[in-house]
């Protein structure tokens, strides 16, 4: 706006503005701009005229406000560029990281945005991390990333079903029965697994350089958190993790020895009962609906019988979601998982026990406001188009 101000001489805006009348045709902002040839157009004219107070003079531009920085240009150097340059050898940073090293060093609090400016001065830029192993110093060969799969190789199976008229009514049908009821009604329950030391996935280096997180492990040998957790419309209900140990301790029923490699069905099952049937009872709604998936064989009633003999008195029915179905009707695939790991990423946890508590802090933190946009996403709420990202 300043830049087409500043092409116009005071004279030719005075000019302009004591030929507009409101309500005139050929006298409006519109037609003026078109007259004169104003790049700007109507509102370039309208905010000349909130300035003009009927004298040429207002309509000369002012020396602009102090635009000195709130850093000086050593301060900078070393506690921006300096420090960003540091960290992308070891642990690379984020913006947020280092707006707060800015506040403690200096006793200044700059905007983030602020920030951002800095180092874009210093052409700092945000890109894919490399992992990189302790004992070893440098890039180990297992933390390379797999070299990405054809989309027709790696989800062939996907989008074989995707392109099928079958898929896409089992997934509206489900849709429009869950946009039919109350929202309130509605529990989600899934699994997901997380690294045991998650690391942020991008961070800050000097142009031309990469940056770096390191680790104890190759991420091939960490120990995998296996995580189940329930949600409703209003908030989180339940969390609940397995480490490494606890699967090695648990007994595998199948196989007749111990030691099982994910959640199994007992094991789901103790979910049900002794987790998440207190928590549905504790809502004080009526007619509860619990969706889960398919995974697992489990049938209605299986889940059912579990959930009333912890308690569930108000539960009416359970709904197994369709084969392939969770990334686009299951709030938890779309997308809480995804930012739930962010944000435990970005704690930068160093154990697997460590990793395992946060990931319930940060499960049972999620606000009602995130998870109801999760579920506006699946298009589960009233008004939404059932068949719009099919």
């Amino acid at each position: 706006m300043e830049s087409s101000y500043d092409e116009y001489s005071p004279h030719l805006m005075q000019t302009i503005l004591t030929k507009y009348r409101k309500g005139i045709k050929g006298c409006g902002f519109l037609a003026l701009a078109k007259q004169y040839n104003i790049k700007g157009g109507p509102t370039l004219l309208r905010y000349w005229y909130r300035k003009w107070d009927g004298t040429e003079a207002s309509l000369t531009k002012q020396s602009g406000g102090d635009r000195r920085s709130i850093l000086t240009s050593e301060e900078k150097k070393k506690h921006v560029q300096a420090f960003i340059v540091k960290k992308s050898k070891v642990e690379a940073a984020k913006y947020e990281e280092v707006r707060k090293n800015v506040e403690n060093k200096t006793g200044k609090s700059p905007k983030l945005r602020t920030v951002q400016d800095y180092g874009k001065s210093f052409k700092i830029t945000n890109k894919k991390r490399k992992r990189v192993l302790k004992s070893q110093g440098h890039h180990s060969p297992y933390f390379s990333s797999c070299p990405a799969s054809p989309l027709f190789c790696r989800y062939s199976h996907c989008f074989c079903v995707l392109g099928t008229e079958e898929y896409r009514n089992f997934v509206t049908t489900f849709r429009k029965k869950c946009q039919r009821i109350a929202k309130k009604r509605l529990v989600f329950m899934d699994g997901s697994g997380l690294r045991s030391e998650p690391r942020q996935l991008t961070g800050l280096a000097p142009s031309g350089q990469t940056p770096r997180s390191t680790a104890d492990k190759a991420e091939k040998y960490e120990p995998r958190i296996d995580i189940m957790g329930a949600i409703s419309f209003n908030g989180p209900l339940a969390c609940e993790t397995k480490t490494s140990k606890q699967r090695r301790a648990t007994p595998n029923r199948r196989k007749g020895k111990m030691g099982v490699k994910g959640y199994t069905k007992d094991m789901v099952k103790k979910f049900l009962k002794n987790q998440l049937a207190p928590q549905i009872e504790a809502m004080k709604v009526k007619e509860v609906i619990v969706c889960m998936d398919k995974g697992l064989s489990f049938k209605p009633e299986e889940a059912k019988e579990e959930l009333k003999l912890g308690g569930a008195e108000n539960l009416k029915d359970v709904w197994i979601l369709p084969t392939n179905t969770a990334k686009f009707v299951s709030p938890l695939d779309n997308t809480l998982w995804h930012s739930l790991k962010e944000r435990v990423r970005a704690r930068k946890p160093r154990s697997e026990l460590g990793t395992a508590r946060i990931v319930k802090e940060e499960f049972m933190k999620i606000s009602a406001t995130d998870i109801q946009s999760y579920f506006r996403n699946c298009k589960l709420t009233l008004r939404s188009d059932p068949s719009e990202d099919l």
